[in-house]
């Protein structure tokens, strides 16, 4: 199940929270997902290591994404996060700027390129093969091609979760705030680690 929160700033930008907690397939639920980034400390990785660049570039090479490495829970993980996002972004009516923040293949850049948006995939380890004149790569926030203030929309799917220390976070946080127009959007999707949120 998912809830989704609105979250108003006294800056002007707002928040829309997607919170999933729990995975449903086939009508089973499971436990709670833990994070990514539990998963990653597991494995003796940190985001200031070369071994997290290696993880995402073996998994990529092997999966053909960035997902769930069992193919039907990804098709239908993904598919899901897809219409849930595409559900709650308005499509561009003018013309508007959209960070995707980690955007790993870039199924949700190629969304936000469809609802009308110029787009700027980030991701600091995989490039998307997203081919479109209104789309930009980024590796680091500082190649991130718009300035200040200006974008319209931000959006992070699942992403946030594989920052492993405090200060990479608030880093990446401050990147986003920097970047989002005093009316924008912060469109977060993370796993709930608390089943009792649903």
């Amino acid at each position: 199940s998912s809830r989704t929160e609105q979250l108003d700033s006294t800056k002007g930008w707002s928040i829309t929270l997607i919170l999933r907690a729990e995975f449903v397939y086939n009508g089973i639920c499971s436990q709670p997902i833990r994070g990514n980034g539990e998963r990653l400390r597991a494995q003796g990785l940190n985001s200031s290591n070369n071994s997290t660049a290696s993880f995402w570039s073996e998994r990529y090479k092997a999966l053909g994404h960035t997902g769930w490495a069992d193919p039907i829970v990804y098709a239908f993980d993904q598919a899901e996060r897809l219409q849930l996002i595409k559900g709650v972004i308005p499509r561009a009516t003018l013309p508007a700027s959209a960070v995707d923040f980690g955007c790993g293949t870039g199924d949700f850049s190629a969304l936000l390129l469809s609802l009308g948006y110029q787009v700027c995939g980030y991701d600091p380890f995989i490039r998307p093969a997203v081919r479109s004149p209104m789309f930009f790569y980024a590796n680091s926030y500082d190649r991130i091609p718009f300035e200040a203030g200006t974008v319209s929309c931000v959006v992070s799917i699942t992403a946030l979760d594989h920052i492993l220390s405090r200060n990479d976070i608030r880093i990446a946080l401050r990147a986003i705030r920097r970047l989002l127009r005093r009316d924008g959007t912060f469109y977060l999707l993370e796993y709930a680690l608390d089943s009792d949120i649903t």
